[in-house]
C-alpha cells in the first residue's frame, strides 16, 4: 500500500457511545463522518463534531506525529496535555462553531467564534466568474440594444457569438489577472487593467468576426456597448465592495458616532487621503474625520473623498464650535504631513489652544503611508519643541565635523540630557574614540548600550568618574588622552543645590577646576565647558558656582598656550530632566494642580538640538573665528517665554480649561529664584554673529593664581563642611554687587 493510501485510510476515535469512524480530508482536517447510533434503543444521526486538524490533534496529544511509533489507538486514549488558546476548525452554523472536546468519557462543548474563510484560490475562481459573467452580460445586452429584443432569436449565429465572445473576454481576463487583486484595495490600476482587458476583449472579438464571418451582424454601436458595459460591470462590483469595506455601509453595531473621537486634520495633501482612507477601512474603531483644515483659499469648500474642506487655520474655533453643535465634539486637530513649516505650526497652536483642543501630528517614524490599525491611527503629541514661539536656530555644523572626525573625544555627564543628545551627534561624526564619564552607573550603562547598539564600529569606553576626585580625572587623561573634552557634568537645579550648597560647590566648581586642570596638564586640544543664564548676577548657590566655573574657563582661556578652553551659556533646556514642561505635562496628566511658583515669571528656552548644536559649533572652524579668548557663545533665543502662559498654553492643548478643568496654583518664588533670568551682565561686551543666531559675550577675566587660590581656601571649607564659610568665600569671587559680602574682594581682574 503506497504512502499516499496509507495516509488516507479512514481511522477510528473513541467516544463514550463507541468507536467514530474518522476520514481525510483536503486542507489537512480530521473530521468525522456522520454515523447513525443506536441510544437507548433508538436510532439517532449522529452529526460530526469539530476536530482542530492534524497540527491541534498533535498538540492535545491525541495524534501521533508523523514518524512516530506511537499507535492511533493510543494516541486517542492520551489525556490531553492543556487547554489550548488556537481557535479549532469547525462546522460552522452561521457565525460560530461548536467544538467538542473529548476528555476520558465526558463531552465539554463550547461555543467558538470563527469567522468563515474562504481559500484564495476559491476567491480566484469566484472573481473570475463573476468577471466572466459580467462580460457575457455586457456582450449580450449591447446587442439586444443595437438590434432589439429580437437578436437571440432572428439571428442564428447569436449564441455561438457569445460563447466566442465569452472565450475571448476569459482569455483577456487572464491576461490581465484580473482575479488576482483584492477588491478591498482597488484603485487607478486596476481600472487600467480592466480598460486593457475590455479593450482586449473587444477587439479581438472584432477581428474574429471579420475574419471568419466576413462582418456579418457587425455594429459599431453593439461594439461600443460592449466596451463600456464591461467595463462598467468589472469596475462596479469592485467599487461597491470597496465602498461597503471603508465606509461601514453594511456594518452594524460598533461605536456609535457621538462615542468616537472626532479629528481634524491639516493640511489638504496625499497624508491626509492616506488617513482618511485607513480611517474609513478600519471603520468604527478609528476616528472620525470631522473635516480638512487648509489655508490655501481657493481650497475652501472643496472635497477630499467626500470630506470638506472647512476652512483655514484662523477659523478653527468657530468651525469647532459650529461641529460641536453638530453633534461632532471635535477634540483634535492632526496634522498629517511631516513638512508643514513652523511658522504654519505655532499658528495652528494658537488657533487650537483659543479653541481648547489638542494638536498632534503623525511623526516622521509614524509615517501615514504605515498605518495599518486604529493604535496607529492616534496620532502623537506634537513636540516640545513647538511650544516655543520662535523659529528653530539652525547653525552650520560642517566645521565641527572637520574637528570631531578621527579624534579621541571625552565628554562628561554623559548620561545627562544634553550629554546623551551630544554623544549620540558625536557618535554621528565618528570620533577614534568616545569617552563616556559620568557618576551613575545606570545613566552610563544605558548610553553605551544605546550607542554601542547604533554604532558597533565606534570605540566607545564608559567610565564610571566622579569630577570632584581630581586623582580620578587625572587617571582618566592619562589612560585616554582625550584631544576634545565636553564638561556638561554639573548640579543644575536650583532648588536641590540650596539646600546642598557644599556638594554644588564641589561639583561645580572643584569639579570644573579638576577638568580643567587636567585637559591643560595632558594637552587636550579644546575644552568646552558649559554654563547657565543664572550665572549672570547670580542670587542663587547654583549660580554663583556656574559663574565661578566660567570665570577658571576664562583665565585657564587666557593663560593657557596649547588648550582653548570655550564656554557656551544655556538658557532653560526645554524637556531635559527635571525641566517645567515633564512637570508640567505629569500635573496635567494627573489633573492638576499646575504650580507654577510666580505670575510674572519669564524665562528664555532653548531646545535639545539647538544647545547641542551650538555646543559643536564652538569647537567648529567659524565658532573659533568669531571666539576671541575668554569669550562665552550664547545661542539667539529670541524674546523670554512667560511660564504662566506656557502652562496655560500646554493645558489647552490636553483638550481641558485652566482654572476650570484643571487649577493653576501660584506657589511664590523659591529660595535662589529670580522673576526675570538675563543672558548677560552689565559688564559683559557683546558681540552677534554675522547671521544672527547666536552671540559671543567678553568680560573682565580673574587672575588664574589667584583664581585657583582662593578655590583652594573654598574647597577646604567644603572638606570641613562647613557650608557657611564655603558660601563665603565663594561669594567674595563675584565680582560686583553678587560680591559685597566681602570687606575687598581677593581676586585682580583684567
Amino acid at each position: 500500500m503506497s504512502a499516499r493510501r496509507a495516509a488516507k485510510t479512514p481511522r477510528w476515535k473513541k467516544s463514550p457511545v463507541g468507536f467514530r469512524e474518522l476520514s481525510w480530508r483536503s486542507g489537512g482536517v480530521w473530521r468525522e463522518r456522520p454515523t447513525r447510533e443506536t441510544v437507548d434503543g433508538a436510532s439517532h444521526r449522529r452529526e460530526p463534531s469539530v476536530d482542530g486538524g492534524p497540527e491541534l490533534q498533535r498538540e492535545c496529544g491525541r495524534m501521533p506525529r508523523r514518524g512516530s511509533s506511537t499507535s492511533v489507538h493510543q494516541a486517542m486514549h492520551r489525556e490531553p496535555i492543556a487547554r489550548q488558546r488556537r481557535q479549532p476548525r469547525g462546522w460552522m452554523t452561521g457565525s460560530r462553531a461548536y467544538a467538542i472536546w473529548i476528555r476520558g468519557d465526558k463531552f465539554r462543548e463550547r461555543k467558538i467564534m470563527v469567522p468563515p474563510r474562504i481559500a484564495p484560490r476559491v476567491v480566484r475562481v469566484l472573481v473570475a466568474f463573476h468577471d466572466l459573467t459580467l462580460s457575457a452580460a455586457a456582450f449580450f445586452s449591447a446587442n439586444v440594444i443595437a438590434f432589439g429584443w429580437i437578436y437571440p432569436f432572428s439571428f442564428p449565429n447569436a449564441a455561438l457569438g457569445l460563447v466566442a465572445f465569452t472565450v475571448i473576454a476569459a482569455l483577456s481576463l487572464q491576461t490581465m489577472k484580473l482575479n488576482r487583486g483584492l477588491w478591498r484595495y482597488a484603485s487607478i490600476p486596476e481600472f487600467a487593467a480592466m480598460v486593457k482587458a475590455a479593450t482586449m476583449a473587444v477587439a479581438g472579438y472584432t477581428i474574429m468576426n471579420f475574419f471568419y464571418a466576413g462582418g456579418e451582424y457587425f455594429s459599431r454601436i453593439a461594439t461600443v456597448l460592449t466596451w463600456v458595459f464591461m467595463i462598467f460591470g468589472l469596475g462596479a462590483g469592485r467599487l461597491l465592495f470597496r465602498y461597503i469595506k471603508e465606509t461601514g455601509a453594511l456594518h452594524f453595531g460598533g461605536a456609535p458616532r457621538q462615542n468616537r473621537e472626532h479629528y481634524l486634520l491639516f493640511p489638504f495633501c496625499d497624508a491626509t487621503e492616506n488617513y482618511i482612507r485607513t480611517a474609513r477601512r478600519l471603520g468604527s474603531s478609528a476616528p472620525a474625520i470631522a473635516g480638512i483644515i487648509d489655508n490655501r483659499a481657493g481650497l475652501l469648500n472643496s472635497k477630499l473623498l467626500a470630506v470638506d474642506v472647512l476652512g483655514q487655520d484662523r477659523d478653527i474655533g468657530k468651525i469647532v464650535h459650529g461641529l460641536r453643535e453638530s453633534g461632532y465634539p471635535v477634540t483634535q486637530l492632526v496634522v498629517t504631513s511631516p513638512s508643514v513649516p513652523e511658522n504654519e505650526m505655532r499658528s495652528l497652536l494658537d488657533a487650537c489652544v483659543e479653541a481648547h483642543i489638542g494638536l498632534s501630528r503623525i511623526s516622521g517614524a509614524q509615517d501615514v503611508r504605515s498605518l495599518e490599525d486604529s493604535g496607529s491611527l492616534r496620532p502623537s503629541p506634537i513636540s516640545i519643541n513647538d511650544l516655543i514661539s520662535r523659529p528653530s536656530v539652525r547653525l552650520p555644523s560642517h566645521g565641527a565635523i572637520d574637528t570631531a572626525a578621527g579624534k579621541r573625544v571625552l565628554v562628561t555627564g554623559a548620561g545627562g540630557t544634553i550629554g546623551s543628545e551630544l554623544c549620540r551627534q558625536l557618535a554621528e561624526i565618528g570620533p577614534e574614540k568616545l569617552i563616556l564619564a559620568d557618576h551613575s552607573e545606570f545613566h552610563l550603562y544605558k548610553i553605551s548600550l544605546e550607542l554601542q547598539a547604533n554604532y558597533p564600529r565606534l570605540d566607545i569606553k564608559p567610565v564610571i568618574v566622579d569630577v570632584r576626585e581630581a586623582m580620578r580625572v587625572r587617571h582618566v587623561f592619562e589612560n585616554f588622552a582625550p584631544q576634545l573634552v565636553f564638561h556638561t557634568a554639573a548640579l543644575k537645579h536650583v532648588s536641590v543645590v540650596e539646600d546642598n550648597p557644599v556638594e554644588g560647590i564641589k561639583t561645580n566648581v572643584v569639579g570644573t577646576l579638576n577638568i580643567a586642570q587636567a585637559a591643560h596638564d595632558f594637552k587636550a586640544e579644546r575644552m568646552v565647558s558649559i554654563s547657565t543664564d543664572k550665572a549672570v548676577e547670580p542670587k542663587s548657590v547654583m549660580g554663583v558656582t556656574k559663574k565661578v566655573a566660567e570665570m577658571l574657563c576664562q583665565s585657564f582661556d587666557r593663560n593657557s598656550q596649547f588648550t582653548r578652553y570655550s564656554i557656551v551659556r544655556f538658557g532653560n533646556v526645554i524637556g531635559s530632566n527635571g525641566s517645567v514642561v515633564p512637570l508640567f505635562q505629569e500635573q496635567i496628566k494627573r489633573g492638576g494642580p499646575v504650580t507654577i511658583t510666580h505670575p510674572k515669571v519669564t524665562r528664555y528656552f532653548m531646545t535639545i538640538p539647538e544647545a547641542v548644536r551650538l555646543v559643536l559649533h564652538s569647537i567648529s572652524t567659524e565658532g573659533k573665528a568669531a571666539e576671541k579668548r575668554g569669550s562665552i557663545l550664547v545661542l539667539n533665543m529670541g524674546d523670554p517665554v512667560s511660564i504662566d502662559d506656557l502652562a496655560r498654553k500646554m493645558i489647552a492643548l490636553s483638550g481641558a480649561r485652566a482654572d476650570i478643568d484643571i487649577p493653576v496654583k501660584y506657589v511664590g518664588l523659591r529660595k535662589g529664584e529670580k522673576i526675570r533670568e538675563e543672558l548677560f551682565g552689565p559688564k559683559e561686551m557683546v558681540e552677534q554673529s554675522p547671521d544672527g543666531s547666536f552671540f559671543v559675550a567678553s568680560s573682565v577675566v580673574a587672575e588664574l593664581r589667584l583664581l585657583m587660590r582662593a578655590i583652594a581656601d573654598v574647597e577646604k571649607a567644603c572638606v570641613e563642611d562647613n557650608a557657611e564659610r564655603a558660601l563665603l568665600l565663594i561669594s567674595r569671587l563675584i565680582p560686583g554687587d553678587a560680591g559685597k559680602a566681602a570687606e575687598t574682594p581677593p581676586i585682580a581682574f583684567h
